[in-house]
């Protein structure tokens, strides 16, 4: 990823997968742009030829322009720094040159990183004066590509504008005219190209509107993207920045042998442990209010007080009581967290019993709201704020079923799991899936959750949006959206094929034998989805067998009625 290859003549392209696929994505959706207006908004040309005369050069003049744009952005060195020229010679004489000239190393590149230079992890080089990594242009945004960029970005933003005036105008004039010679499809296949004209059109002009404001901002102010957010939050600690020092895995497997003595006792114990290492521990009780639901459990929470705070803001690890290993990693990072003095924010541990209403009834009462369904203990130790939350849960030894069940869940169930209450709360939550320890190391597991808890520590700042794009496939591996969402048109894609071929042929009259398949289909995927793929100790290779089957189920609709 990120190497450099011969591509069109240019030496500069950027080889990531991810980039590669939204620019072919971009280029396909501007190609179905070309598509549409050849096929429905020209035809309008012998009885209003001036009107379309006019929007067709114009639309043609952008889409060039834009496309022409989009392939300098790329394929442009956007100021990349000379790999490996780091040598002990080179930087010799540059301190000769300039005798307190301080001069910066890039360790990753083995460069020397000239000032308001970044290094890409993507392109695997340091850029001068980068703004950001764009994967729609497959390439940096930097001091030698930004104008291409400015330029992409405003004839995408024309293009979109154009299109959805000229997406209008031909609706209404083809209500008007009843539908009678206004397009080469029928009725029904108009509206369709139409309606997702209007709708990419829509969402593309908001988006490169708001790129293209933001870089006229960026070269008035003459400041990048990366040096606003570091001026913004300039002593953030991203998890990725900390070094990790938890050395206690060998308590964590103590912890686990306890658990496993204690199984019908785990409560008990896990206050007892806590309370030895010099920690607060108390357990809540909590019912279900309505009688035909008999539910009940019993939380644990531990409370970690910051020694340098006044417990104005706190942070929450949620564990499922019942999730053994993973409450033996928490466990583990507790009492390796009492050990620390740098904490500015208070620290809850909750193991939680009953799932996702369990952790409800430990919310409410924190945040002292009467729940209507559910009666719980009051809690005896309470915080400030919750500014993030991370809910710990066991994951399975395959790495690809994480993201798909994830998909799943996110899809056609209310409550995912700890982390899907935690919302109506107003308290922004990730959740990370623990590989089984025989497969992944605990201690590398257990720093993960270090990092991301000494990130949260630092009072500026808070999860970022970015999170909820990305799938964390494992402790060292975020999944971008660019992956795991070809996954979802491929599930999607014949359920719209095979709409838009019944849509076509609504003037016959029968009801398709389709119709009950996507039914039974629908019924399917929601038991599968309210069951068993919430069941956190499901078999994986039973996850992977449904998961395929779901996933091919709906291809089988192209089949002939």
């Amino acid at each position: 990823m990120g190497e450099k290859t011969q591509c069109c003549g240019r030496k500069w392209c950027v080889s990531d997968p991810c980039g590669i696929v939204c620019a072919v994505i971009t280029w396909l959706l501007i190609m179905y742009s070309q598509f549409v207006v050849f096929l429905v908004l020209i035809h309008s040309y012998e009885e209003h030829w001036f009107h379309t005369g006019i929007n067709f050069v114009l639309f043609e003049l952008l889409t060039a322009l834009a496309l022409i744009s989009h392939v300098k952005t790329m394929l442009t060195d956007p100021g990349s720094v000379p790999k490996g020229n780091a040598t002990e010679e080179h930087i010799e004489r540059l301190q000769a040159a300039e005798e307190f000239k301080v001069i910066y190393k890039c360790q990753k590149c083995c460069s020397i990183k000239p000032d308001r230079a970044h290094h890409c992890s993507v392109c695997d080089r340091c850029i001068r004066r980068m703004d950001h990594h764009c994967p729609w242009v497959n390439n940096c945004v930097g001091e030698a590509n930004q104008k291409y960029f400015v330029l992409f970005t405003m004839y995408i933003a024309l293009l979109s504008f154009h299109a959805l005036y000229w997406g209008i105008w031909q609706f209404v004039l083809c209500v008007g005219k009843e539908w009678h010679s206004c397009s080469n499809l029928g009725p029904p296949g108009t509206t369709l190209m139409l309606i997702f004209l209007m709708f990419e059109a829509i969402l593309f002009a908001i988006f490169t509107s708001v790129m293209f404001g933001t870089q006229l901002s960026a070269i008035c102010s003459d400041e990048t993207a990366i040096e606003t957010l570091k001026r913004i939050s300039e002593h953030a600690l991203m998890p990725g920045l900390v070094v990790e020092r938890f050395d206690k895995d060998g308590l964590a497997a103590e912890y686990l042998h306890g658990l496993r003595e204690h199984k019908n006792d785990k409560q008990n114990y896990i206050c007892q442990v806590m309370k030895q290492a010099g920690m607060l521990c108390h357990n809540q009780r909590w019912w279900s209010a309505v009688k035909v639901t008999n539910v009940s459990g019993t939380n644990v929470y531990v409370v970690l007080r910051a020694p340098r705070a006044t417990g104005v803001e706190a942070m929450v690890f949620a564990v499922d009581l019942h999730q053994r290993e993973a409450t033996a990693m928490v466990m583990a990072y507790a009492a390796f967290a009492r050990q620390q003095i740098y904490w500015a924010r208070d620290i809850f541990f909750v193991f939680v019993d009953g799932g996702a209403p369990g952790m409800d009834a430990w919310l409410s009462q924190y945040h002292l709201i009467r729940h209507s369904a559910l009666h719980a203990d009051p809690l005896p130790e309470m915080g400030g704020v919750i500014i993030g939350a991370v809910a710990m849960k066991g994951g399975p030894d395959w790495h690809m079923l994480v993201p798909l069940r994830a998909m799943y869940t996110q899809a056609f169930v209310a409550v995912e799991g700890l982390h899907s209450v935690m919302g109506k709360y107003g308290v922004q939550a990730i959740t990370v899936a623990v590989p089984p320890l025989n497969t992944y190391p605990l201690r590398k597991s257990t720093r993960l959750l270090e990092a991301i808890a000494r990130a949260l520590n630092n009072v500026l700042e808070r999860f970022h949006q970015s999170y909820f794009l990305y799938i964390l496939a494992s402790p060292d591996n975020f999944v971008s959206i660019a992956y795991f969402m070809p996954i979802i048109g491929g599930i999607l894609a014949p359920l719209l094929i095979f709409a838009y071929r019944d849509w076509t042929n609504l003037t016959e009259i029968f009801v398709p034998r389709s119709l009950f398949v996507m039914h039974a289909i629908g019924l399917l995927t929601w038991c599968l989805s309210s069951t068993y793929f919430t069941d956190l100790t499901s078999n994986p290779r039973a996850d992977v067998m449904y998961l395929g089957i779901s996933m091919l189920i709906p291809w089988g609709l192209l089949l002939p009625p």
